[in-house]
């Protein structure tokens, strides 16, 4: 059965002798048809976000001999993201005990904003929102009191040591 503007197989459109026209008719019909669609999909609630995901050109590659922990700290405020990935920690000793009360005081002072530290190894979801200068201070004191930086795989999440928790550690620690 034939519908009106169907042309038989092996019969032209019309106009020059080629099937442009039916081309032409056929793509406005599909593009009609994907708009309803689409219009229809529409109606349901959109998805939540996702978190972000990790991609290799997050990680960072820090050559720790140069960077000290006030410099790092410096970096991480002027980073853009809410988060910088390390690909490779410090070595064992790089944030001392002689870094301490330069940190315990950038914690109890400073209030800008600085990206969260997270391994590359993590398996948390990336922070969505950046976090302080003075938490990513008690992180590095975290590293002190533990023997390695970074204590944990990421600043943000399940990081919950204290300033007075930190200050009193170091001042049984200086006893």
């Amino acid at each position: 059965m034939m519908h009106a503007g169907m042309v038989p197989a092996g019969r032209s459109c019309g106009l020059d002798g080629k099937h442009g026209r039916c081309m032409a008719t056929l793509r406005a019909l599909a593009v009609a048809y994907m708009l309803l669609l689409m219009g229809c999909a529409n109606f349901a609630e959109p998805p939540a976000p996702s978190p972000p995901v990790m991609s290799p050109t997050d990680s960072i590659v820090i050559d720790w001999a140069r960077v000290g922990p006030f410099k790092f700290l410096s970096m991480l405020k002027a980073a853009r993201r809410p988060y910088v990935v390390l690909n490779t920690p410090p070595p064992v000793g790089w944030v001392r005990e002689e870094h301490v009360p330069e940190l315990l005081y950038r914690a109890n002072t400073s209030m800008a904003s600085a990206s969260a530290v997270v391994l590359v190894e993590s398996s948390y979801a990336l922070p969505a929102r950046r976090s302080s200068e003075a938490r990513e201070a008690l992180f590095l004191v975290q590293g002190v009191r533990t023997g390695s930086y970074p204590p944990d795989m990421n600043s943000v999440e399940y990081f919950d040591a204290s300033l007075e928790e930190l200050q009193q550690w170091w001042e049984d620690r200086n006893r």
